[in-house]
């Protein structure tokens, strides 16, 4: 991969990112069920600092998480240690469509 595109790649996911981060920390806020809840494992973290920032860095930690196992997948799929092929070709959405035919219509 050239440079520029992987420069270009990381600025995206960057992007989504700190949405995601934006998109979870309102969900926090309006929800008084979820904030409560967070506000406990907050202080029982015993980090400091706001909920939103408690909340920000989970979100982080947990898209760093799942980009990271969907690299992984796609290394042994390329490497052909995985019997199935999930994301290379279109079979996976084809068997997406068929195990959630109505998600995302």
């Amino acid at each position: 991969m050239k440079p520029e595109t992987c420069s270009a790649r990381l600025k995206d996911l960057q992007k989504l990112q700190e949405a995601m981060v934006a998109a979870q920390i309102e969900v926090v806020r309006r929800y008084p069920a979820i904030s409560g809840k967070l506000a406990r494992l907050h202080a029982e973290a015993e980090v400091g600092g706001r909920l939103d920032d408690f909340v920000g860095t989970a979100v982080r930690k947990s898209t760093v998480l799942f980009l990271l196992r969907t690299v992984f997948v796609r290394v042994l799929e390329d490497l052909g240690i995985l019997g199935v092929k999930r994301l290379v070709d279109d079979w996976g959405f084809a068997a997406f469509r068929e195990v959630a035919p109505t998600l995302g219509s």
